[in-house]
């Protein structure tokens, strides 16, 4: 039932999945989070995990309990990690997804925002300075024979809680067109159509002159609504889906989606035959049952997943959450975290199993990109195998 990884979290979080949103409006997960959510928070909007407990009505003691109930779960859960591993292990050199052979490998960075103007209002330059930056580093994981790249969540923006308008009318957002079904690659667009999506354009250029995949994170500006927007390409710069995250976490300045809608994206059909289909999810959404269980259920096995998830709370790793979400359901999972003094943690998982992973909250500047390479055919995970072998 448990998991741990370098922080740990707890894999019956996980496993008890919450309710499916209402008509996919952003909700609170039945468990984990919410079990020890005050009372007096019922109705108010979701924080940010760091001022959880600045709260008024909450007991002082209460992180100092939370963490040391983290640690005994770590503890006492280690060995059983271990066994789980080993039974993946075993269940990989059995029958399970025999009839796929070969990896790929994927790269993913901590990347920290940053403005040339410091404190002041340049979105146009800020989004052009960090994307710059990202052709850095595409370039850098592509010599490392990287198939694909996976960028934080407001690695280009940078996170702010100033209002919708303020985002607006600072040069934060950009209109991106929806993708086609016959794909276009915005480098070489000359409709017009990408004139105000720059970091779109960059992007792409970027993923078509380096050969690698990319995803990454923007702020969409759509008629008068703004949304925390995934974007992904091929290695050819093809621009591939565009997803508006689901379930919005102490993000009150975005909007949510009103339609259900799954991302998906096939990718490396230079290097592996048919290619690879990803899953496309934003931070929180790892917690929820939609989209994840429905891309999970429509036979997606490979997640790529932006975060900005803070690290304050030592029952809420991103880490452990990943590492259980990939064990429970027996995928790969590759999380690129936003770097900043509370923010770390990343890394890729194989069906619970750790390929790489860093953690480094100090290191401020100190981004670095890390490769994994991991199975085209995820073992059936000890819990999913289980239930699979016995079918």
């Amino acid at each position: 039932w448990c998991v741990s990884i370098h922080g740990s979290s707890t894999l019956f979080a996980r496993l008890l999945l919450p309710h499916r949103p209402l008509g996919c409006t952003t909700q609170y997960p039945t468990l984990s989070v919410r079990l020890y959510r005050p009372a007096s928070w019922a109705n108010t909007e979701p924080r940010r995990s760091s001022s959880y407990w600045d709260d008024e009505h909450t007991n002082a003691h209460a992180f100092s309990i939370m963490q040391v109930i983290s640690l005994a779960l770590l503890l006492g859960c280690a060995q059983a990690s271990t066994w789980s591993h080993q039974a993946a292990s075993s269940i990989a050199n059995g029958t399970a997804n025999s009839h796929v052979e070969g990896t790929y490998t994927a790269a993913y960075i901590e990347h920290e925002a940053t403005s040339p103007c410091g404190n002041g209002v340049c979105g146009k330059q800020t989004l052009a300075a960090n994307a710059a930056a990202y052709i850095g580093y595409a370039e850098e994981a592509a010599s490392e024979g990287a198939g694909i790249i996976v960028f934080p969540e407001y690695g280009l923006t940078g996170f702010s809680s100033y209002p919708k308008s303020s985002w607006i009318s600072g040069g934060y957002t950009e209109t991106i067109p929806d993708p086609v079904e016959e794909s276009v690659v915005p480098c070489d667009d000359t409709t017009g159509d990408f004139d105000d999506a720059p970091s779109v354009v960059t992007l792409s250029c970027a993923a078509r002159d380096t050969g690698i995949a990319i995803v990454a994170n923007l702020v969409e500006l759509a008629d008068s609504n703004i949304y925390n927007c995934d974007v992904a390409f091929d290695e050819k710069g093809f621009f591939l889906a565009k997803y508006r995250k689901m379930n919005l976490w102490g993000e009150s300045n975005m909007d949510a989606p009103t339609e259900c809608t799954l991302s998906t994206f096939t990718a490396l059909t230079s290097t592996v035959e048919g290619g690879v289909t990803f899953g496309l999810i934003t931070c929180a959404d790892l917690i929820y049952e939609f989209p994840t269980v429905d891309l999970i259920s429509s036979g997606v096995v490979h997640f790529v997943v932006p975060v900005a998830w803070d690290d304050s709370m030592a029952q809420m790793q991103v880490m452990g959450w990943a590492q259980g979400f990939s064990l429970a359901h027996g995928v790969n999972v590759v999380v690129s975290n936003h770097r900043t003094a509370t923010e770390s943690g990343s890394g890729a998982w194989s069906s619970g199993s750790t390929q790489s992973y860093v953690f480094a909250p100090s290191n401020r500047g100190d981004a670095k990109v890390m490769l994994a390479e991991l199975p085209l055919a995820p073992a059936a995970s000890a819990t999913t195998g289980a239930t699979a072998a016995s079918a």
